[in-house]
């Protein structure tokens, strides 16, 4: 950058800043479960997203593999979260959710192993894939998760 700021080069400017700009998952207030430490988190991990997707395409892999590892480590502290009301409050299908949990961390463990060991990018199917896991599983199950601790008197 010169002195005003500016960018001198287009290179520096694509070496600098993440590929896309435009949000990849955009959160509107249905998606609420109307537990503030449930929707703080799934706030963070929409933003750990729309960070990641920046990347798409980037030859960053070492930027790559922190915010995935990052996200990793958000989403493995957001089921803890979920899985410590559950319990806590007797949610009758504390079972399912968990093990929907524990199969889909596995794979994103498994897809940050991949990308840690080069064996595969960053791309759109990885992309997809945590977008359409995110979106379902907020609407199939922590809705019904946050109705219920609504109804106990949690928000």
């Amino acid at each position: 950058m010169d002195s005003n700021g500016f960018i001198e080069k287009e290179a520096d400017y694509f070496n600098t800043y993440p590929v896309y700009y435009m949000n990849y998952i955009e959160r509107s207030d249905y998606e609420l479960v109307n537990v503030r430490e449930i929707d703080d988190e799934h706030k963070k991990i929409v933003e750990q997203i729309n960070e990641l997707y920046g990347y798409v395409g980037s030859s960053k892999k070492e930027t790559i593999k922190f915010l995935f590892k990052q996200l990793l480590g958000t989403i493995n502290c957001h089921f803890m979260t979920e899985e410590k009301f559950m319990t806590e409050n007797n949610f009758l299908q504390y079972y399912t959710h968990k093990m929907e949990h524990s199969s889909y961390f596995r794979k994103l463990k498994n897809f940050n192993d991949d990308l840690c060991d080069e064996k595969i990018k960053l791309n759109m199917v990885l992309m997809k894939s945590l977008k359409s896991w995110f979106i379902n599983h907020l609407k199939y199950n922590d809705l019904k998760l946050g109705k219920y601790l609504n109804s106990v008197n949690i928000h």
